[in-house]
């Protein structure tokens, strides 16, 4: 059967919901050969995988995931992820990881879905480890950290373990630097469907790529976010020092602007050697005691965030919350209590 995959792709033909069905049963068949998968996966990604093929992979996925009991909101709120797709090459500091405090600290619900870094040197998991956790591989301990810290951390290979069998392929794959579907899956694969989702890419093509994925996913509020430094190098996230687009849609309305940021620091300034580092930077920022442009940078993330969430009515009102909570102690209360 994959082998008609292959030539299918091979031939420019994208493939419909039962063909990607086909696929992951086959990729997760621990009978089928990996340089069979291999093939497969290499052609998928040279034809160019469409949102279609991205949800169809989902959709038969997400039943495979460990069940954590929840599914688009907690407790009436909707629940928000803000994993990006990663694989930019830059190793900047865990915005997406600080944005789970300041979002849980304005009542925001999070359930992050992460990894360890892989194209950086430090991942979610990394550096919430080097925080002070030992990361919570119990499904059922998802709903129980929500209740407590108003936060929860999904580690991805706790939550799939299906993704054994096609594992050793993808570690190949990546040694040639070869990406595949599944390094595009992540963001989408949270076992609890947030409602609410932001999500950061390095490439501009990515922006529809994602946004139409996740309308076709049945998410009710979401942006995807290409941002840039001053000198026009992808950050992966909303940028402080330079342009960033917003792609996706807020209850129907559908989005598509730019936004600038106003400082002009180098991206250097946000770049970290590993956990360590990126672990005490936040630290600083959460404590009162790193009042500059990095204090900007989280603070203008949080704030298209919380508008993601429906939290906040405008960007602007968003960095200001989010500048106050920091300010105010709450956001270091916020990861006194995940630690407690």
């Amino acid at each position: 059967m994959l082998d008609l995959l292959i030539q299918h792709c091979r031939s420019g033909q994208d493939l419909d919901a039962g063909q990607c069905t086909q696929a992951v049963e086959q990729l997760l068949d621990p009978e089928c050969s990996e340089d069979l998968k291999a093939d497969f996966l290499i052609a998928l990604t040279d034809k160019g995988e469409t949102p279609g093929e991205l949800a169809g992979f989902v959709d038969v996925l997400l039943p495979r995931a460990c069940d954590p009991g929840l599914k688009g909101d907690f407790g009436g709120s909707a629940l928000f992820d803000c994993c990006g797709t990663g694989g930019g090459k830059l190793d900047l500091i865990n915005v997406s990881t600080a944005l789970m405090f300041i979002l849980a600290a304005a009542g925001v619900p999070v359930v992050k879905h992460g990894n360890r870094g892989i194209t950086k040197k430090s991942g979610s998991a990394d550096v919430l480890e080097t925080l002070g956790r030992d990361l919570d591989a119990d499904p059922a301990g998802v709903a129980v950290e929500l209740k407590r810290a108003g936060m929860a951390f999904c580690f991805a290979p706790a939550f799939h373990p299906a993704f054994k069998n096609i594992a050793p392929v993808r570690k190949k794959l990546g040694a040639e630097g070869r990406r595949t579907i599944f390094n595009f899956l992540g963001p989408l694969l949270n076992p609890c469907a947030p409602d609410t989702q932001m999500i950061g890419v390095f490439r501009k093509e990515y922006l529809s790529l994602f946004s139409e994925s996740l309308a076709l996913l049945g998410r009710k509020r979401y942006l995807v976010v290409y941002g840039e430094d001053g000198d026009g190098r992808a950050i992966g996230e909303v940028s402080s020092i330079g342009p960033t687009r917003l792609v996706g849609a807020l209850d129907g309305e559908t989005v598509d602007r730019e936004i600038y940021g106003m400082t002009s620091q180098p991206v250097d300034e946000f770049l970290v050697n590993g956990a360590e580092e990126s672990a005490a930077r936040l630290r600083g920022v959460f404590a009162g005691e790193d009042t500059g442009p990095l204090r900007e940078l989280l603070a203008i993330n949080a704030g298209v965030g919380l508008l993601v969430n429906g939290a906040v009515d405008s960007i602007s009102d968003g960095e200001s919350r989010a500048l106050e909570l920091i300010k105010s102690g709450e956001v270091q209360e916020q990861l006194n209590r995940w630690l407690d």
